[in-house]
């Protein structure tokens, strides 16, 4: 794949949060309200259920999809409120981090539990359409989480409004800058957070992920990503590191030698390999920060040159949704 400056990739796809300019920001604005304006005038209505106690990536990522399906059915994507949320969600959900874009429905208790991806006991068509009755007698729903709308998106839509149309990762990459929208609170944190660690001249990105993502698909030996940094046919050797392992900043960056200059905002004393059920009992200002970091470490690779994963992560594949698959490699396909 080829590469190309970071000038132009900042000025061909914007950016997102923090680092958005002004004429974007109101180019970002006007489809946000375009969108809203569309999605309440269907009739049919999908109840999503954010803030689940599993990864951010994961659960931003199934909101993306699940919007785009939405558009492509015309039905009205609304988030599930009065449930307490877990993991990196802190209080309300959604909104502890982004600004409103949904219409939100409350759901009593009792039924509440019922909204969500795994049913008990698999998915047993009895249990599944009971649960569909009870959830449709509770919030005049169709459509819930157990149905699936987050597995496949469409791979074209026809939205001229909101500039969607043929190409799949033109449409995931437009529909991933309306959702990326900080409230204010955050927006601050993450600038502040980016811009201590942003480098200030053209840079390549890394993400590696380690922790409990050797239980659930494996990882990659760091042999695989300083190969696929020597193959870039680029004169850059600032190299930005983001992972949930600092321990593998030092070994990447002997391994690289002294040809090039590694930069990672990685905490020695917190950042040794993620675990998220450790993380979801861990204190809210912990569980807060550490996530308004990820959003800046997130940024920061949107930004770079190049970037390298594994797509065995969703943090790769928002990345990948962000920059519209361009100017990526993929370690796992590598």
């Amino acid at each position: 794949m080829s590469v190309s400056g970071s000038g132009e990739l900042n000025a061909e796809s914007g950016a997102y949060g923090s680092t958005i300019g002004a004429s974007r920001a109101n180019n970002v604005a006007s489809k946000r309200e375009i969108y809203r304006r569309l999605n309440e005038s269907f009739r049919k209505r999908y109840l999503h259920r954010f803030g689940r106690g599993v990864g951010f990536c994961a659960e931003f990522i199934h909101v993306l999809k699940a919007v785009a399906k939405c558009l492509d059915l015309r039905i009205q994507f609304c988030l599930q409120s009065g449930v307490s949320p877990e993991g990196f969600a802190v209080q309300w959900g959604w909104t502890d981090y982004f600004e409103p874009l949904f219409p939100e429905i409350m759901v009593p208790r009792v039924a509440a539990v019922l909204n969500r991806v795994h049913l008990p006991l698999g998915r047993v068509p009895l249990l599944k359409s009971l649960s569909r009755t009870c959830l449709k007698a509770a919030c005049d729903c169709s459509y819930f989480v157990f149905d699936e709308f987050g597995l496949h998106p469409p791979a074209r839509l026809s939205v001229p409004a909101l500039g969607l149309g043929d190409d799949y990762w033109h449409n995931m990459q437009a529909l991933t800058r309306l959702l990326w929208t900080h409230n204010a609170q955050a927006t601050q944190a993450v600038a502040a957070y980016r811009a201590a660690g942003q480098l200030r001249s053209a840079y390549n990105a890394v993400h590696v992920r380690r922790g409990d993502k050797k239980d659930e698909a494996g990882i990659h030996h760091l042999q695989a990503y300083v190969d696929a940094i020597r193959r870039l046919n680029s004169n850059i050797h600032q190299i930005f590191v983001a992972t949930d392992d600092s321990r593998i900043i030092d070994p990447l960056r002997n391994s690289l030698g002294s040809d090039y200059v590694v930069h990672s905002n990685s905490d020695s004393d917190v950042d040794r390999g993620y675990d998220q059920t450790k993380f979801n009992f861990a204190p809210i200002s912990f569980r807060r920060e550490r996530t308004l970091r990820f959003f800046a470490d997130v940024e920061v690779l949107y930004l770079a040159n190049h970037f390298i994963g594994a797509s065995t992560s969703n943090v790769f594949n928002l990345v990948q949704y962000m920059r519209a698959n361009k100017n990526i490699t993929d370690v796992a396909r590598s």
